[in-house]
């Protein structure tokens, strides 16, 4: 074209046929050929064919089309050939605005502009997704086109199209068996090139597999053992929501379902893009066994997909029976088939073969549901997989045979019997005691009922009731009973009380003090019922008097006086020298006599409880063989009681050194004198005695009052600027009563001394401790007030304890300590030290042979003095009153006060409640739930039988739990607190509290102040609480007890520390607790737990 400024050769050259018109127009210098009269007329300028003026062509608006012919209608060009306008799309070139296609009738021409380009590649969409990945690969051979222009795909995929015209549509020729994936509709502009026109296919593909038997139900294909099996329906799922599970009614059905055939195939064909789920449905009575799930297909583009089997396992019946174990040895011809037990069918789930919380329950039935045979069960439908079966053993049944479960391996179409299981319903074994007032073995209409009298399960047959061995109490219509008995043959018996005489069953005259027995052989579900017991009460007694053998001759002379308020007792259970609970005992009465009544037929050995300080000066009485109405007398106790004594003596100054108080010389105050008890032989175990100290008073004199007979050491301690100039004092025999004077220290002075200033005191020696602290002191119970066993209560008095003598006329001395463990004497009973040792049981006195005290409504109310009351068979309120009273609940649940005094309370029979009041009280729980307050004042607390609730209140209290589950809360004070027996909770309250485990699982919690905590033989939880002091912690094991963490504590807030072969517990340097003997590394994070 003339005047194409796009290239280096705009115009043409070359020659030209002289008879040709179709040639291009252009500048002809240089070219030859070309007709003069095919030239552009001159009318036409160059210049406007290369930039076209406005109006040309009668073109009115930018952009203008260029032109090479004028548009003049009545001219016609002649280098324009002639040619058809049907060939034109339309006419006007959209490439300009206003130009003409023709003048007149002639085709007109305007500047041509070559198409835009458009490549792009054919790839293989080996996913369906429409996007290439850098793995799929182009595909040769593929025709693409732009309208009319066409190009066919290379090796690579790739294909250009040139010139291609405005808004064409970018196609590819689709071939068979593919799916376009990407693009759907691409297009040219026309208007400039286009790249990355790429095509997207998928190639359809095809899903096989085949089904098979699972025979082994395992889940694995077994060849040869598994065989193909066709008609099995498969059906064919688009994972609509792409999560790979199969969910029907949103996964669409891509293929509807297809019976495997030939040899169990099944085939899915046409696939396109997408992932799929593949989904078996079982034969009737038959379950897929493999796999779990539907298969998840990810189509491949033209890779077909083989080998999704299926395992198909012809279910299983599961079946057994349930049985009456009758005699509960498992399986035997004698067992009946019980219904309405369920028995459970569970899945392997996790597939660990154990049956737990993790498997899933498929199944259940109860056994003997109609129309099934009695006592049998069976699941039907039982598919491939272990499964375990259980039953739900009923209440107050105990399984005895089969296994707690079975474990089922199912195999194809072999159905699984005798899945059995035997149970043993629980027997009971009861009866009444009765008094049997005619000796005759039967309980007539007229012979009351017994209640309080053990009953028990002789399981070795010895005649011995053992701790081990199930026991019960007769309640008060002399009914027992034992439940949840398993099979087996028992031996029922009694436990005796003295005085009765069993008759029924018939006693074994070889053994009189031994129960006879009831043998019961108890089958399944036998309520074994009137296994009475027969006994009656022959009365025996023994006597005797306590004395004061002031003349230690062994023989009570004239002018030697009884002693009241001393206990006796029958020493039987055990022979151990010393009281224990339950064994016969009284109290001496105010004149010293006493009598042990309802002594059975028997030989015993008969004792007295020692006093403090008291001597015997007579033998223990030999053996006493009683026979049923024995009045036994003269079994008396002599004892002498020393006298406290006194030592005295005076500190002086000796000036001139001669050992001898001269003329002149006087005493010097405020030197700390020492007493310290000799003991010759000391026996293994005991502690060393604790010395004494006193200081000198302004005359230089002192005092050691209160001494019990034995041989003293009196020392001074030496003070600066002073020499002891007389010799140590020899050791002093100190006689009953006796006084002893004269013991005398001289020191000198040093230096000269001008001004005689008295000494510094100095700081008293501290006294030597241990690693554990000092224990909590044992208060003495209040002496108990003596009964005379006659018809009308006579109430006996209450000596005051031994005051201590008043000093020989001279200096007024400060108070003095004595050498006795109790840090001073008062006119009160005083806590004895338990050196880490529970206290004994306190001691008892029976309650007296006497009537009932008057009562007005049930309500008792003693008068205001020393009383002796003994309550009704009903639920009493008793109130002591003023005085030392002695006071007996008996039966019903009574509330019993004994206000002021020193009172000792027994609750007897039933739940009561005990309260002591002021003063130092003894009080004893008796039998069944009680609940006791202490009160004021250093109380002893036993809550014997039956759950009790101790509560200790002021004062330093001892508190024993003994039988049952109690709880002991000492409260205020030093207080010791003992379990016992049982499951008990242990807690101290204020003040430096002495707690001891007992045989039970126990908490111990000292509470506020420095504790001591002493574990017991079973598990034991200590507690620890941040600023409630230091606690010690003694026999406690690793492995077994635990340290209880309260008040938001928490073990990683804890440090450890070794400490002289021990752990010191601390938290916020703040030591919580010791833990005596046991090392930190034995503690660990498991030896501690938190209590929210």
């Amino acid at each position: 074209v003339a005047g194409n400024l796009a290239g280096a050769s705009p115009d043409v050259f070359g020659a030209f046929a002289a008879t040709s018109t179709n040639n291009l127009i252009g500048s002809l210098v240089g070219s030859t050929g070309f007709p003069a009269a095919n030239l552009l007329p001159t009318t036409v300028p160059l210049a406007s064919v290369i930039v076209s003026p406005a109006g040309l062509n009668q073109a009115t608006a930018v952009p203008f089309t260029f032109a090479l012919a004028d548009s003049t209608a009545t001219v016609v060009n002649p280098a324009i050939n002639g040619g058809s306008t049907a060939l034109a799309v339309g006419t006007t070139d959209p490439r300009g605005t206003g130009f003409p296609r023709t003048i007149g009738t002639a085709i007109d021409i305007g500047a041509y502009e070559y198409g835009p380009i458009v490549t792009g590649v054919k790839y293989n969409d080996l996913n369906g997704d429409g996007v290439r990945q850098a793995a799929e690969p182009g595909l040769p051979g593929w025709v693409i086109s732009v309208g009319t222009k066409i190009a066919t795909t290379a090796a690579d995929g790739t294909y250009t199209i040139r010139d291609v015209k405005t808004a064409t549509p970018i196609t590819e020729a689709l071939q068979t068996g593919w799916v376009q994936t990407a693009p759907l509709t691409p297009a040219s502009t026309g208007v400039i090139d286009v790249t990355g026109a790429n095509f997207g296919n998928f190639q359809k593909t095809t899903i096989a597999g085949k089904t098979y038997t699972d025979v082994a139900g395992n889940a694995i294909l077994d060849v040869p053992t598994d065989t193909v099996l066709n008609g099995v329906t498969v059906t064919l799922y688009k994972d609509t929501n792409a999560n790979g599970t199969l969910e029907v009614g949103t996964d669409t059905v891509a293929s509807a379902g297809v019976a495997t055939t030939g040899a169990g195939d099944y085939l899915f064909s046409d696939i396109g893009p997408g992932s799929y789920l593949i989904q078996a449905t079982a034969p009737p009575n038959s379950s897929i066994s493999f796999p779990a799930t539907a298969i998840l297909v990810p189509a491949v583009s033209g890779t077909p997909v083989i080998g999704q089997n299926f395992g198909v396992f012809q279910n299983i019946t599961v079946s057994g029976t349930k049985f009456t174990d009758l005699t509960g040895n498992g399986f035997s011809p004698d067992d009946t088939p019980l219904n309405g037990t369920t028995i459970r069918l569970f899945k392997d789930t996790n597939n660990n073969s154990t049956l737990d919380t993790g498997d899933a329950e498929v199944a259940n039935q109860v056994t003997g549901t109609a129309p099934a045979t009695p006592g049998t069960y069976s699941f039907t439908g039982v598919g491939s997989g272990r499964h375990f079966v259980r039953e739900d053993v009923p209440t107050g049944f105990s399984q005895t045979g089969g296994p707690v479960s079975y474990t089922i391996n199912p195999v194809s179409n072999t159905p699984i019997t005798g899945q059995n299981f035997g149970n043993f319903q629980f027997g009971k074994i009861s009866g009444f005691k009765y008094n049997d007032r005619n000796k005759n073995g039967t309980q007539e209409v007229t012979e009351p009922v017994l209640a309080g009298w053990t009953i028990y399960l002789d399981a070795n047959n010895n005649g011995i009731q053992e701790p081990t061995e199930t026991s019960a109490v007769t309640d008060v219509t002399g009914k027992y009973q034992f439940t949840n008995l398993a099979a087996g043959t028992y031996n029922v018996r009694e436990v005796l009380q003295p005085g009765w005489i069993q008759t029924a069953p018939a006693p074994n005259p070889a053994t009189p003090t031994i129960s006879s027995a009831l043998t019961i052989a108890l089958t399944s579900g036998l309520d074994s019922q009137n296994n009475n017991f027969g006994n009656f009460f022959e009365s025996s007694t023994i006597s005797g008097q306590k004395f004061s053998d002031a003349n230690q001759n062994k023989i009570k002379d004239a002018g030697e006086v009884g002693l009241p308020n001393w206990q006796i007792f029958i020493d039987s259970n055990p022979t151990n020298g010393v009281f224990d609970q339950g064994e016969l005992t009284t109290i001496t009465d105010a004149n010293g006599n006493y009598t042990l009544t309802e002594v059975p037929a028997g030989t015993y050995k008969v004792r007295e409880v020692q006093q403090k300080d008291s001597i015997p000066t007579t033998a223990l009485p030999a053996d006493i063989t009683v026979k049923a109405g024995d009045k036994i007398t003269g079994i008396d106790f002599g004892n002498f009681l020393p006298q406290p004594g006194t030592i005295r003596g005076l500190k002086f100054r000796d000036s001139n050194n001669n050992a001898t108080q001269d003329a002149g010389e006087l005493g010097v105050p405020n030197f700390q004198i020492v007493l310290t008890k000799v003991v010759v032989a000391p026996t293994p175990g005991t502690p060393a005695p604790v010395p004494v100290t006193t200081t000198t008073d302004a005359s230089g004199n002192y005092l050691f009052a209160n001494l019990t007979p034995g041989t003293y050491r009196i020392r001074e301690i030496n003070q600066a600027g002073f020499t002891q100039s007389t010799p140590d004092p020899a050791d002093i025999v100190l006689t009953s009563g006796a006084i002893v004077s004269g013991i005398n220290f001289g020191n000198s002075p040093a230096v000269p001394i001008t001004t005689p200033t008295p000494a510094t005191t100095p700081t008293p020696a501290p006294t030597p401790t241990g690693v554990t602290p000092t224990p909590v002191t044992t208060p003495t119970p209040a002496p108990t007030p003596a009964t005379t066993p006659t018809p009308a209560p006579t109430p006996a008095p209450t000596p005051a304890p031994t005051p201590a003598p008043t000093p020989l006329p001279g200096p007024t001395p400060s108070p003095q300590p004595t050498p006795s463990p109790s840090p001073e004497p008062t006119p009160t009973p005083t806590p004895e030290p338990t050196n880490l040792v529970c206290p004994d049981d306190f001691p008892r006195i029976a309650a007296p042979n006497l009537p009932a005290t008057p009562s007005r409504g049930n309500v008792i109310n003693g008068p205001n003095g020393d009383d002796t009351i003994v309550g009704t068979a009903n639920s009493d309120s008793i109130f002591g009153l003023g005085g030392n009273d002695l006071i007996f609940g008996q039966q019903g649940g009574d509330y019993i006060n004994g206000n002021t005094g020193n009172d000792t309370v027994y609750g007897g029979i039933d739940n009561d409640t005990l309260f002591g009041g002021k003063g130092f009280d003894l009080i004893f729980g008796d039998i069944a739930d009680d609940t006791i307050y202490g009160n004021r004042g250093n109380d002893s607390i036993s809550g014997d039988q039956g759950n009790d609730v101790l509560y200790g209140g002021k004062g330093d209290d001892v508190m024993l739990g003994a039988f049952g589950d109690d709880v002991l809360f000492g409260d205020q004070g030093n207080d010791t607190l003992c379990g016992g027996d049982g499951s008990n909770t242990l807690l101290g309250g204020g003040g430096d509290d002495l707690l001891f485990g007992g045989t039970g699982d126990d908490l111990l919690f000292g509470g506020i102040g420095n504790d001591t905590l002493v574990g017991g033989t079973s598990i034991n939880g200590f507690v620890l609480a941040a600023g409630a002091g230091t606690d010690t912690l003694i026999n406690f094991t690793p492995g077994l007890d635990l340290l209880v963490l309260v008040e938001g504590l928490e073990f990683n807030q804890l440090s450890l520390t070794q400490t002289n072969g021990s752990t010191a517990i601390a938290s916020n340097n703040q030591i919580l607790a010791i833990v005596s003997g046991v090392l930190p590394i034995q503690l660990t994070e498991s030896s501690f737990i938190s209590l929210v």
